[in-house]
């Protein structure tokens, strides 16, 4: 753990921030990074004071060989939502944006015979679909980074 320097927060839905408290605790010097509203959410949710940047959109951290960049997406599906670019191994990642309720023990792509383009639509339909002005403004943020 002595090893973490920053915790990127993409969003602070429960489900993904309710450890953030105890993170806290057990790395004292944790910055955490996360768009504006988070950094208040995760203040409420903490009640404690830690150190934080407020990542701005295009905003870029350099962690010594690999640079992240920060797209503000709020509203994808939490208010406070961002995503975040990893420029030298072009992986975005968009928190549950592009996401499916799907389960497989075989977790990478590559090794899925099956196709699930149902759960994603599903998901679509379900979770993002009252976003969608929302999804397609992310889309244009998105359209010209390198992603692999």
């Amino acid at each position: 753990l002595n090893q973490i320097d920053y915790l990127i927060m993409n969003h602070t839905e429960p489900d993904h921030a309710g450890s953030v408290e105890q993170l806290l605790k057990k790395i004292p010097g944790l910055t955490v990074v996360a768009s504006t509203t988070a950094i208040r959410f995760l203040k409420e949710i903490t009640n404690t004071k830690f150190k934080y940047i407020e990542a701005e959109h295009g905003q870029e951290i350099d962690l010594g060989g690999k640079t992240l960049q920060f797209i503000a997406a709020p509203f994808l599906h939490w208010p406070d939502s961002m995503y975040t670019f990893l420029k030298e191994d072009k992986i975005l990642f968009t928190c549950d944006s592009f996401g499916c309720h799907f389960s497989d023990p075989r977790v990478f792509n590559d090794l899925i015979d099956r196709d699930f383009s149902d759960a994603y639509r599903y998901y679509f339909d379900m979770i993002i679909s009252p976003f969608k002005p929302f999804v397609l403004e992310a889309l244009d943020k998105i359209k010209d980074l390198p992603i692999e």
